[in-house]
């Protein structure tokens, strides 16, 4: 049994052989002209567009992914000396005072980053 692409070539060759000179010639002619006008499949720009934008689409995300991530950091800042721990609880103070360290610390951190214009100004 043959495919259908064997049996379609056998009609076109078929077809082709009964024309005249003159439309083999046009043919011919219409065939290598078309040949010599496309780009070779390398130089197609449909062959690169898929790859070219999956490439861009990961640097995007990659860029924007890591500044997100550099800028968004937060920076905690914990002891892992035993000694100084205890000493901390062995202090006499207001236990208040060091459960809002979080909040004395961030509020240290937004005075540096206001600029000295504006500290005041009610």
């Amino acid at each position: 049994m043959q495919s259908f692409e064997e049996n379609l070539k056998k009609s076109l060759d078929n077809k082709a052989a009964s024309l005249d000179a003159a439309t083999l010639s046009r043919l011919h002619r219409a065939r290598v002209k078309a040949l010599e006008t496309s780009p070779p499949w390398w130089k197609q720009p449909a062959v690169y567009a898929p790859v070219l934008g999956s490439a861009a689409a990961v640097a995007g995300y990659l860029l924007l992914s890591t500044y997100y991530l550099d800028s968004n950091l937060i920076q905690t800042t914990v002891s892992s000396d035993p000694v100084e721990a205890m000493e901390i609880i062995s202090l006499d103070i207001d236990l208040e005072l060091v459960e809002d360290l979080d909040f004395y610390d961030w509020l240290a951190q937004q005075e540096c980053q206001v600029p000295i214009d504006h500290r005041f100004s009610f």
